[in-house]
């Protein structure tokens, strides 16, 4: 047996459908809008200014100027960042050195061995709080800076 959609069935049925005895908001021509000519039917009349009449107008006011008092880059900025810059290039083009090594050097037998929890389940558990710990740890300074203000912010404005 096949269903029929209802979101078109109904759609269709609003679009053909007899709506003679639905209220309509028609004006006569006979009312003036506050500008002077007579609205067309069907429009309601604005009254009072509109909502952006305050709002300045496209390209107005003064454009944006970089203040040449303050400098763009300083000698140390410049000097760092093309340092930075050589080292990605350079550690990017260069292979990396065959080093030969063939296993762990100095205790890290030892230290694996001591910290490396139990069971396969307590690995997935430390790895699951981990990330939860990673997680709150990147977002937490986003939370604070969003929430913090707000108190400080409510006992201000309830002084004045």
């Amino acid at each position: 047996m096949r269903r029929t959609p209802f979101a078109p069935v109904v759609a269709l049925g609003l679009i053909a459908g007899d709506f003679s005895g639905v209220a309509r908001a028609e004006t006569p021509s006979s009312i003036q809008s506050p500008s002077g000519p007579p609205l067309p039917s069907g429009t309601i009349p604005v009254s009072g200014k509109p909502f952006a009449g305050a709002l300045p107008r496209r390209h107005e006011g003064r454009t944006l100027v970089w203040d040449p008092a303050f400098n763009r880059m300083d000698a140390p900025e410049i000097a760092v960042t093309s340092l930075s810059v050589g080292i990605a290039v350079a550690t990017a083009i260069a292979r990396p050195l065959q080093t030969h090594w063939s296993g762990p050097i100095l205790f890290d037998q030892q230290a694996r061995g001591t910290l490396r929890l139990s069971s396969y389940q307590a690995r997935l558990d430390a790895r699951d709080i981990s990330d939860v710990g990673l997680a709150i740890v990147t977002s937490f300074p986003i939370l604070v800076d969003a929430i913090a203000p707000y108190p400080s912010r409510a006992r201000r404005c309830s002084r004045t």
